[in-house]
């Protein structure tokens, strides 16, 4: 690596392409590595280019998440406070994610905990273990985040309700933050007919109902897949059949039970973590995530760059592009009668009209291709070192 460029320290727990802010990062860094030098600093990290970028690995664990979050910020700190002392601080820019650690430059902010925990953290989360963990962790960064952020030279949102919960949770000042949308690779998700009808048979999907698709990596209490399979019961839904994407068994277990219970287990197939969810779009109908909150999934933009329709809730980011009727349909609110509801208005269209639905989404959504999403950081990074500093 050459001693001209400028040098970028990036902080962050996991930087791989199963976890949706570390794939983000890692988009960064793949594409703008031959014009910065970068250092990062993580526990885990799936180095796109070995050549040009160097890893720090920070020794803690993942889980428990508050446990990481405590350990990951001590650890971090005791690396650069070391470095720093012994002179080998070399960067001209240092960003974090989210309230990871808290002495960088900027940060890249992707969930806000504090509206979450005001708004929609409730008290059945706290009944299970995995619930009181998250919930304890959510509870950690609320309390932490308004601080660092506001310290911060520059915070980096993706849609504008972020911007706005920022701005009026932490008070965040305008002139601190800036707006780059999460991305999609158009050209990947896209598929012809041919690949449509191969995605169907490959997955043996029973019956000739419509199909809907979830995919979530996890916290399916806050994504509402509970509520989701409480509205298939639902006489009007008889006839749909859901793909359940993402989630080791022991994270789904309970919501196999409630299917089980509900006399579902023939119309809802649990098919488990996939690095690769094409295809159960392809062979799907209809994407659904009846969220309580979400900054801009990702999730929904390769839905929609899939050619789906959307059924989701009112989510920030995706209310920056899809239109009720347009692109899909939205959810009122993240309860069983209300997801029941908006399905219910998607199945009375005829396939003609549910086609050019998701013609529509796939429209919406080509102005957040990887490229857009990279000149937006690279201008970024020229504003914040210098327009000669690549």
């Amino acid at each position: 690596m050459t001693g001209q460029r400028k040098q970028i320290a990036l902080f962050y727990y996991t930087v791989v392409e199963s976890n949706a802010i570390g794939r983000c990062n890692r988009i960064i860094l793949e594409h703008l590595c031959e014009h910065y030098d970068f250092t990062v600093f993580s526990a885990r990290f799936d180095n796109p280019r070995p050549d040009r970028i160097r890893w720090v690995r920070i020794p803690c664990p993942l889980t428990p998440m508050f446990l990481s979050y405590v350990l990951f910020r001590a650890f971090a700190f005791a690396i650069y406070a070391w470095r720093k002392c012994t002179g080998r601080w070399p960067f001209d820019l240092t960003q974090g994610s989210d309230s990871c650690v808290g002495f960088t430059d900027g940060v890249y902010v992707q969930f806000c905990h504090r509206v979450y925990v005001r708004r929609w953290l409730r008290a059945v989360d706290l009944l299970s273990p995995r619930g009181l963990t998250r919930a304890v962790n959510h509870l950690l960064q609320s309390a932490m985040e308004g601080r660092i952020y506001r310290r911060a030279r520059f915070v980096v949102v993706p849609s504008k309700g972020l911007w706005r919960e920022l701005a009026e949770t932490h008070a965040i000042q305008s002139q601190q933050l800036a707006l780059i949308s999460n991305p999609v690779d158009l050209e990947r998700y896209a598929a012809d007919a041919g690949q449509r009808r191969a995605a169907k048979l490959d997955l043996d999907l029973k019956g000739d109902g419509p199909v809907l698709v979830f995919v979530a990596l996890g916290h399916f209490e806050r994504k509402g897949l509970g509520p989701l399979i409480e509205a298939l019961a639902d006489r009007r839904l008889r006839e749909v059949h859901l793909l359940v994407v993402g989630g080791a068994a022991n994270a789904t277990r309970r919501y196999r039970i409630q299917a089980e219970e509900l006399g579902l287990t023939n119309r809802i197939d649990f098919r488990g973590t996939h690095r690769d969810p094409r295809r159960f779009f392809w062979a799907a109908d209809a994407f659904v995530l009846p969220s309580r909150y979400e900054v801009f999934p990702l999730v929904a933009l390769e839905a929609a760059a899939s050619g789906l329709p959307l059924i989701t809730t009112h989510l920030n980011g995706v209310e920056e592009f899809a239109k009720a009727g347009e692109t899909g349909f939205f959810i009122r609110e993240p309860s069983a009668v209300a997801i029941a509801d908006a399905v219910h208005e998607f199945l009375a269209l005829s396939p003609a009209q549910r086609a050019q639905l998701g013609e529509n989404a796939r429209a919406a959504v080509s102005r957040y291709g990887i490229q857009e999403f990279v000149s937006a950081w690279e201008s970024l990074y020229a504003r914040l070192l210098g327009p000669d500093a690549a």
